[in-house]
């Protein structure tokens, strides 16, 4: 959430307000309990109805000025999950957020928690549109007011609303209520109160300047943010980075073993050269490490955080390779110690300094030469 309002909030407003914005929403959303928790994936981390308000949250950090929309977002959840979530969009639109949100299938007492309903049949048409009223009471004597059957007083709103208009029943043969109405005097209302706010709107002069710009923060910040996650990533990862240490560590022993203290018989040089060869064999299965790694950043990337424009492709390639590459030359150099000096090369300062150049030489081109591959 921190890092939603950093990079989605102007860079007008100070670092400090952005944060305090965060925990006035952390508050409001009931998350305090959960604020330093880890999101985690599938079976692991936030329940599914955590990670539904923290969705919200991350939308709400950003401030947006005229409207907050969500598309269903109890869909998936139990009774008292979906209720939680209703609860909370309540308390934010109480607290003078405009909320637009799609939902299917309410309960009666979360279908009474909205303001206002608009009611779609197939193909889009409108079928009712307005004020819900207290216990949908408005709802209800609109419908039976125009031909409907009266409804029962155990049935749930929503349902009745349904089955009034016949939806999903094949066989209707009641009225269309899509073009009662269009006919009805509430139709005739609404459009004129529309009208009336389109008209009053457009009078006033825009109460600031437009903003053309792309992203919210420049580049360098972008930049530094992503680069800054992305090493806090794998600092909670603990099993990438500890496989890529031991990868390094046991490669590197097994060549030492296998050619250790070598001579300098034609049959020692020509082991010295394959011990070398065998180091550039480290390169595939450091390549299998880092494709699901990078796939899945990607794919974060590319289904929410370009769309919602949080950041540029510029930063987050940046952010990908710098944090890998750090991390590749601390396990090169591990490489290089259990490596070199059991084999019985020259124990040299400048030798010894070019091949530790070369290993980490070897360690760039292979992670850039992948990013590449998997780039283009």
């Amino acid at each position: 959430m921190q890092f939603s309002a950093l990079l989605r909030q102007g860079k007008e407003v100070p670092k400090a307000e952005k944060y305090e914005y965060v925990e006035t929403i952390l508050k409001l959303l009931e998350m305090e309990d959960m604020a330093g928790a880890m999101v985690g994936s599938a079976g692991s981390g936030l329940n599914q109805e955590e990670k539904k308000r923290l969705t919200i949250g991350v939308e709400l950090v950003s401030k947006p000025e005229l409207l907050f929309f969500l598309d269903e977002p109890t869909s998936g959840l139990d009774s008292a999950a979906a209720f939680n979530i209703v609860r909370f969009l309540r308390k934010l639109a109480d607290a003078g957020v405009a909320i637009l949100c799609t939902i299917h299938q309410p309960s009666a007492v979360l279908f009474e928690y909205f303001d206002e309903l608009i009611l779609l049949k197939s193909g889009g048409r409108v079928v009712y549109q307005g004020e819900l009223g207290k216990d949908s009471q408005t709802l209800i004597k609109y419908f039976e007011s125009n031909g409907a059957k009266k409804c029962p007083h155990d049935m749930n709103p929503a349902e009745y609303m349904l089955t009034a208009i016949g939806a999903g029943d094949p066989n209707y043969k009641g009225k269309d209520f899509g073009d009662v109405w269009a006919e009805s005097k509430e139709s005739k209302t609404q459009t004129e109160r529309i009208r009336k706010i389109v008209q009053e709107r457009s009078s006033k002069p825009p109460s600031h300047s437009v903003d053309d710009r792309e992203y919210a923060m420049p580049l360098g910040v972008q930049t530094s943010a992503m680069v800054t996650r992305t090493f806090r990533a794998y600092w909670r990862n603990v099993d990438y980075v500890l496989g890529k240490f031991m990868l390094h560590i046991f490669t590197g022993l097994f060549n030492t073993f296998t050619f250790f203290q070598l001579g300098n018989s034609a049959t020692d040089m020509q082991s010295r050269l394959f011990s070398v060869f065998m180091t550039l064999t480290i390169s595939p299965p450091l390549i299998q490490q880092l494709q699901p790694r990078f796939i899945a950043f990607r794919n974060i990337y590319q289904a929410r955080e370009s769309n919602a424009k949080i950041y540029s492709w510029v930063a987050f390639v940046v952010s990908a390779i710098l944090p890998e590459i750090a991390y590749s030359l601390v396990a090169g150099t591990i490489y290089w110690c259990c490596w070199y000096f059991g084999i019985g090369y020259p124990r040299d300062s400048f030798t010894l300094a070019y091949v530790w150049g070369l290993i980490m030489l070897f360690e760039l081109v292979s992670i850039l030469s992948q990013y590449l591959v998997m780039e283009y």
